[in-house]
């Protein structure tokens, strides 16, 4: 599960540029968009926490979700991924969609419970237009001092 910015053929420029340039500046880059998809890394384990169901402390664990992003600077799939791994659940996938499945007492072995979807979608949505923009405002700083130096 993942949000991607794509289309962002600035990057691949960018990143082309960034090969005989001084290291500080593909840093400069990386900390650019780090610092980019932070709040929505921060906001998708918000909404974990307040969607999703305290008791059995669900909402608790799927915000302890890691949510690693990736970058890439070639090809059709240029961008910035952020992705939901399994870990502290081990379906962060099924959980977005609305359906979480658990151990039970006197009903069988495990159960598929129905919860509210999007701990995860929604807030990568919500947060896509500003990150782009800061995206695009960390690219334009790298490419200025590229063409500087």
């Amino acid at each position: 599960m993942d949000l991607r910015v794509q289309g962002a053929e600035q990057l691949v420029r960018v990143s082309k540029a960034l090969k005989g340039a001084p290291k500080e500046l593909r840093s400069e880059l990386t900390k650019g968009i780090t610092r980019a998809v932070k709040p929505l890394k921060k906001s998708a384990k918000a909404e974990a926490r307040s969607s999703l169901p305290r008791s059995g402390g669900l909402g608790r664990r799927v915000a302890k979700t890691k949510l690693p992003h990736r970058r890439r600077a070639t090809g059709k799939a240029a961008g910035v991924r952020v992705l939901a791994q399994p870990g502290a659940v081990a379906d962060p996938k099924r959980i977005d969609r609305g359906r979480v499945r658990h151990p039970t007492f006197g009903r069988g072995p495990w159960v598929l419970q129905d919860v509210k979807p999007g701990w995860f979608s929604r807030p990568m949505k919500e947060g896509a237009p500003a990150v782009r923009k800061e995206l695009v405002q960390a690219m334009d700083d790298v490419a200025r001092k590229i063409v500087r130096s």
